[in-house]
Order: structure tokens, then C-alpha cells, then sequence
């Protein structure tokens, strides 16, 4: 039975993290993807994606949604990459951060370390990526947003598309 892979990114100003899934359950490809600040964000996120998209050929890209933010800056570069995915005719799925929450909080997962310590315990290959719980004067770690990225595909697995979660899950 076919499985559908996702591609789930999570973009940041100079950076994103992204992670392959098949089905829900098995976990292909994760990483980070930095790019420098005086090249234009989205197309080099685009420059990023690009290899990711010829070399797995994603059913469904997973991006967050970021309509209501206050960061217009990231929200103009998810936008961007959003419209470049639609002119290749490829099914993008926006994720909100309140389907996220909602995707953990019913095993009592609150906060992005839970959550992040959640993701680990599910794909145990990324236990050794975990960042340490972060005090409010760090910054956060670039490797955060490889778990973000799970979160997004695994949020879209459970409120965007049950139907077809379930049905190609098997």
C-alpha cells in the first residue's frame, strides 16, 4: 500500500528545519538549512527546499500557518514559499500553532520542550538532537526547529487530513 510522505519545514528568517515523513510512523530524513542574511530569505529557503523536493517527492509539503502573527517578516517567507509550491502544483497544507497544541496537549504535552521530549520518544533516532530546556535569556537552538518540524507533519497527520492519515496509514 502506498504511504504518503510529507515534507514538513519549519522557516525562520536564516534558517529552516524540515523533516520527511512516510505514513505517520516513519520518519525518512530531518535536518537544518541556514542561509545567509544578505541573500533574499525566500528564495534561499526555495534553494533549500528544491533538493528536498526532487530527491524525496513529497504527496503533501506541511508549512506553518502564520496569518494572524505579528512576525510579518517570516510570514512574507512562508507565504512566498507557499506560492512557489502552488506554481509546481504541489498540495501544500498550512499547519496552525493551535493545532499543534492541540495535537500534544491531550497526552499533557504543554510547551515546546514537552513537546519536544514527546517527539523523541516517538523517533528515537532524534533523541540525540534534543535541545536542553531553554531558560528565557538563551536563544533558541537551531536544532529546535527540526522538532517543530515533526510537530507541524504530525499535527497535519491528526487535524488536517484524518481520513487520509488513516487511510493511507496502514
Amino acid at each position: 500500500m502506498h504511504k504518503v510522505r510529507t515534507l514538513a519545514i519549519e522557516v525562520r528568517i536564516s534558517y529552516l528545519g524540515f523533516v520527511v515523513l512516510e505514513g505517520s510512523n516513519r520518519l525518512l530524513d530531518w535536518g537544518t538549512r541556514r542561509w545567509h542574511s544578505d541573500t533574499s530569505p525566500a528564495k534561499s529557503a526555495m534553494g533549500h527546499i528544491d533538493p528536498l523536493l526532487a530527491f524525496y517527492s513529497p504527496s503533501v509539503v506541511v508549512l506553518k500557518n502564520m496569518n494572524r502573527s505579528r512576525r510579518a517578516d517570516r510570514r512574507r517567507i512562508i507565504l512566498a514559499v507557499k506560492h512557489k509550491l502552488a506554481e509546481r502544483y504541489i498540495e501544500v497544507h498550512m499547519v496552525k500553532r493551535s493545532d499543534v497544541r492541540q495535537t500534544f496537549c491531550s497526552s499533557g504535552n504543554r510547551n515546546k520542550y514537552e513537546i519536544a521530549v514527546a517527539i523523541a520518544k516517538r523517533f528515537p533516532q532524534l533523541q540525540w538532537k534534543l535541545p536542553p530546556k531553554k531558560r528565557p535569556w538563551q536563544p533558541e537552538r537551531l536544532r529546535t526547529a527540526i522538532f517543530d518540524a515533526v510537530a507541524l507533519g504530525m499535527a497535519c497527520w491528526e487535524q488536517c487530513e484524518p481520513a487520509t492519515a488513516q487511510s493511507h496509514d496502514g
